[in-house]
């Protein structure tokens, strides 16, 4: 992708500032994206005016006082007419939760762990390819 190429929104969500900071330097590396953190669900939803491409959401979203959990996000994210992909990451081993999740538009579910970011490097080079194909 060119530097004249329009770079992808992303929105990175997760109540842990840790993890926010790791994403991000993780992410950033690609230099494709325009990164956008939050650390709640209302502050994310709160900025879909900026269009994500793709938000990388945490599932409890609690730590920041946040009344909205991933769930709640994705369907407010849907609601708003947006279609980014939606990849959850979190802790959450449940299956039900995942299959509901997946329901509601969820394209990806990783669980945080040795994997993750394997897995999430994964993701976004597929992702970062079938954006630019599409140009």
């Amino acid at each position: 992708m060119s530097e004249e190429d329009k770079r992808l929104i992303l929105f990175l969500v997760d109540d842990d500032e840790t993890s926010l900071f790791i994403l991000r330097k993780y992410i950033d590396r690609k230099k494709v994206f325009e990164i956008h953190s939050f650390d709640s669900g209302e502050t994310c939803i709160n900025h879909l005016a900026l269009k994500p491409d793709i938000v990388i959401l945490d599932y409890f979203l609690t730590q920041s006082g946040s009344k909205m959990n991933g769930n709640d996000v994705v369907t407010s994210i849907r609601y708003s007419g947006l279609d980014p992909r939606i990849v959850m990451l979190s802790g959450q081993d449940d299956g039900k939760l995942v299959l509901e999740l997946i329901n509601l538009g969820v394209k990806d579910y990783i669980i945080k762990g040795e994997n993750a970011f394997s897995e999430l490097d994964d993701i976004l080079n597929d992702f970062i390819l079938e954006k630019t194909e599409k140009k």
